[in-house]
This record gives C-alpha cells, structure tokens and sequence, in this order.
C-alpha cells in the first residue's frame, strides 16, 4: 500500500504527496503551517495538518465512522471494488469466445479427420468378426492344466528374499532435516547472527513492513512508543556480540531512546540523524550485549523514549562476536 496519501492544501498551491514523516519535515522546514488542510488522494478532506500527526496513523485505517472504516480505508476499499468490476466485466465475455472458438475448432477436426480406405494393391486385414472365436466352440486348456487350477507361480510372482519390501531404516531423510533448519534464525559459521526487517514479528501499533521485493526491505511507520519488534534465534554460540543497528532517521526523530534486550540481559543508546528517512546508515550501539546461554533467545528492539512522533525506518540488525583476547 502507498504510504505517500497525504496533500497539504496551501495559498502556494497544493503540495504533495507525503508520508507522515515527509509532513513532519515539511512543518518543521516552514513550507507548511500546522493550520494548513490535508485532505487523502481521493479528495478526503481530513482537517489540519497538525490533527493529521497528532492523530495515530492506525486510526487512518481502523473504524473511525458508522460503516466501520475511515475516508481513507473508504476510498480505498471503492477502488478495489471498481477493480473487481472491471476485472469482471473483461474476463466473462474472453472466457465466452474462448469457449466458443473452442467448440468450433473441435467440430471442424472432427469434420475434417480421413477416414482410411481399401487400396485393390495392398492386402487388407480380415473383418474382426472372422477372427472371433464363436460362443458354441469351448476353449479347452492348455496342456497339463485343468480347469479352475490356478496357474503355477512365474518368476515376476514367486515370493523371494529380494521381492520383500525393505524395512524402514531410521536414517533421517535430509530434506526433511533441511526444513526444520529452516525454522528459527541461525548463527552463521563464523558466529554472526542477523536480524532482518522481513523475519521480525512487529509488536507496535501501526508498524509495518515497508519496501517487499526490494532490495531493503524495512520497518516504517513507526510512530507509537508501545510495542516493538522481536526475533527468536537459535544460538548455539554463545558469547558477547557488538550490535549494528541500521535504520533512517532525520533530525527530528534523532535523540530517541532505543532498548535492544536478549536473554534477560538489554543495552540502550540513542538514535542519530541519518540526514533523511530515505538514508538508511548502521549504527553501533555504545556497549556489547553478552547472551551467556544457547538454545533458543528471543530478541527485543523497543523504543524506552520517542523524541517526536516519528521514531525510525528499521532495516535490520547485526550482531558480530567480540573477539577474545588470549
């Protein structure tokens, strides 16, 4: 879903389309006011610009009126309607001459296929009904067996050690280990461990995963302080690890308090101006985080405090192991 759904109404013209964090920024350069109307791509008019950031962006999507559905999700759902339509309306009638050109194709085959005829120079075989055996003339047996005596057993049907079917072996297939190597994140060979935006679980309001099938994949729309984003791994060497967060933040989400936690222990560090939302850069956090145990750790990125209503564009996080000193 296009996220850039917002115009700002201005004695300049109308200016647009914007995300939450482009009219973030847009109000804080002064191109325009906080009194300004915004009105959605289907001519929605939704009051102020500042009733815009100061109501959360879920409820751009959530029940809001008596049908059930906000302006936005209103126009949005029209538009899918007329699309089903339209979709309809072409695919019946090509379905029906599809249908149509068919059955005639399969007529005139019919019509046309030859049918073989005698040549005086080739010998024919004879009718079916001379080679028949009548019903008044009895079939006799072959030779050294009677009726009704099963025949013996042929090579293809005597019982021998190699027509048994083979016992089940417990080796375990390798496709099916495969896949269920497959479920939780693992640790590379040399101990590094990613966190990326497509494999998070998305525990904050309104928070979603922006950017599929391209090449940086991201949260975005982060502009609740509850809730998170979390990860389970497997970990199977334990250790301390430095932690690389990359993400895009401007200059009026930076300075937000950031809490990455594991295996009951957590670090916190601020977050930095990456000079747009579109610049996503990797930042590593002041301390290392130690996970003393393996198995299974569940990973926890929470904002502890939001400076503005934006928080971050999430792209994922890295941890590296610290080497040891001997």
């Amino acid at each position: 879903m296009d996220t850039r759904r917002f115009y700002v109404v201005s004695p300049r013209g109308e200016l647009g389309p914007f995300t939450v964090e482009e009219l973030i920024e847009e109000l804080e350069a002064g191109r325009i006011t906080a009194t300004h109307p915004v009105r959605t791509g289907m001519g929605t008019m939704l009051g102020s610009v500042r009733k815009v950031l100061d109501t959360p962006e879920a409820m751009w999507n959530t029940a809001e009126s008596g049908s059930g559905l906000s302006p936005v999700a209103m126009a949005q759902r029209r538009n899918r309607i007329v699309s089903v339509a339209i979709l309809g309306l072409t695919l019946v009638p090509a379905l029906m001459l599809i249908a149509f050109l068919g059955a005639g194709t399969t007529t005139t085959v019919t019509a046309s296929t030859p049918t073989a005829t005698a040549s005086p120079n080739i010998p024919q075989p004879p009718p079916r009904s001379q080679t028949a055996v009548p019903p008044s003339v009895p079939v006799r047996p072959p030779a050294g067996n009677s009726v009704g005596t099963p025949p013996p057993p042929s090579a293809s049907t005597s019982s021998s050690p190699s027509s048994k079917p083979r016992a089940f072996t417990s080796t375990p297939d390798p496709l099916a280990v495969a896949a269920i190597a497959d479920g939780p994140i693992r640790q590379a060979a040399n101990g590094v461990l990613r966190l990326t935006a497509s494999t998070a679980t998305i525990t904050s309001k309104g928070a979603r995963l922006q950017g599929k099938g391209t090449d940086n994949p991201h949260i975005g729309s982060w502009n609740f302080g509850e809730g998170g984003v979390e990860w389970e791994a497997l970990i199977d060497r334990p250790g301390s690890f430095e932690v690389t967060i990359t993400y895009a933040c401007n200059r009026s989400g930076a300075g937000s308090k950031i809490n990455f936690s594991a295996d009951n222990r957590s670090i916190s560090d601020l977050t930095v101006d990456t000079s747009s939302w579109d610049a996503f850069k990797p930042h590593r956090l002041s301390q290392p985080l130690t996970i003393s145990r393996a198995g299974l750790i569940k990973f926890t990125l929470v904002p502890n405090h939001k400076k503005n209503a934006a928080f971050m564009k999430l792209s994922g996080v890295l941890l590296t192991p610290v080497p040891t000193t001997r």
